[in-house]
C-alpha cells in the first residue's frame, strides 16, 4: 500500500491572536507577543492567517533562523494556509539588529509570496518587519 505525507494543522486556543488586524501597528503588536523571547536574538517569520473579516484564525510559525536571516519556504507556508482555509496572510518577522532599513532579500520574499497568494487567491494583506520600539510595513510603503 503506498502512503502520501499530509500536513496536519492543530487547533490550540491563544489569546495573542484573537483580534481583527485592521492595520500595521496591530500587526506589529501582535508580532512583538508571538516573537517574544527571540526579538534580539534571531529572526523569527510568522505568519497570521485570516478570515475574510481580516480576524485573526490562525497562527504558523513560518520559520526561526540566525542572527541575520530566516529561511521562509513559500510551499509549507501556503500548505498551511490552504488546510486553514485562510482567505487572507499577513507575514510577520523581526530584525534582531533593530534596524528597518528595506533590503533586497525581504522585498524578494514580499513579492514571492504576493504572486503565490494571487495565483491560489488568498489576499495577501501585509509584511510587517519589527523591532522592539518600532514596525516597517511593506504595504504602507507601497509593495503590497
Amino acid at each position: 500500500m503506498n502512503t502520501i505525507n499530509e500536513i496536519e494543522i492543530k487547533y490550540t486556543p491563544t489569546s495573542v491572536c484573537n483580534r481583527k488586524l485592521f492595520d500595521a501597528r496591530a500587526v506589529a503588536k501582535v508580532g512583538r507577543k508571538l516573537i517574544g523571547d527571540d526579538m534580539s536574538v534571531r529572526e523569527c517569520c510568522i505568519a497570521l492567517f485570516t478570515n475574510n473579516a481580516l480576524e485573526c484564525i490562525g497562527v504558523y510559525v513560518v520559520g526561526k533562523g540566525g542572527i541575520c536571516a530566516v529561511e521562509t519556504d513559500i510551499r509549507l507556508l501556503f500548505a498551511a494556509a490552504l488546510k486553514s482555509l485562510a482567505t487572507g496572510i499577513v507575514l510577520i518577522h523581526n530584525h534582531p539588529s533593530g534596524r528597518l532599513d528595506e533590503n533586497e532579500i525581504d522585498l524578494s520574499m514580499t513579492r514571492k509570496v504576493k504572486d503565490a497568494a494571487k495565483l491560489l487567491e488568498i489576499q495577501f494583506h501585509d509584511h510587517v518587519v519589527v523591532t522592539p520600539d518600532s514596525y516597517y510595513s511593506y504595504s504602507e510603503n507601497g509593495h503590497i
